[in-house]
């Protein structure tokens, strides 16, 4: 995902399927899926870490729930309990969702990264598929 997010950024404009699974290296069906969870996970808020904790600067997206959701469920419960205005920590939020601190540190750096350039947005208007990154509204 990150290979994906590094594309997009160097480009500066939309991609399309073909060039990202040619960056990544994975075969199309895996690149698609990755795109779509990329697009799903971005399109929760920006992760930032602040010197009091962690926040999610979400923006008023309704996203679509990806399809196997059922592999994700600590990690999106770990997302969307960071809120805009009450920072948690690393520990505060291992205790809250059940993981372990080492595994909430690894799983919002990666989300700081991929969230850093902004939401990656699929324009499913023919085939194959563009893909690009739209930049936060609400921002710190």
């Amino acid at each position: 995902m990150i290979s994906i997010i590094n594309e997009l950024t160097s480009k500066k404009k939309s991609i399309t399927l073909y060039d990202i699974q040619g960056a990544s290296g994975a075969c199309v069906p895996d690149t698609m899926e990755a795109a779509e969870l990329l697009s799903y996970l971005t399109s929760l808020g920006k992760i930032i870490e602040t010197p009091k904790g962690w926040i999610r600067i979400a923006e008023k997206i309704s996203p679509k729930e990806p399809r196997r959701y059922f592999y994700l469920k600590e990690i999106l419960q770990m997302i969307k309990s960071l809120s805009t205005t009450d920072p948690l920590t690393s520990h505060q939020l291992a205790d809250k969702i059940g993981l372990t601190v080492s595994e909430v540190v690894q799983y919002l750096q990666f989300f700081k990264e991929i969230t850093s350039a902004g939401h990656v947005i699929i324009d499913t208007k023919g085939y194959p598929y563009n893909y690009y990154l739209e930049p936060y509204i609400n921002v710190i």
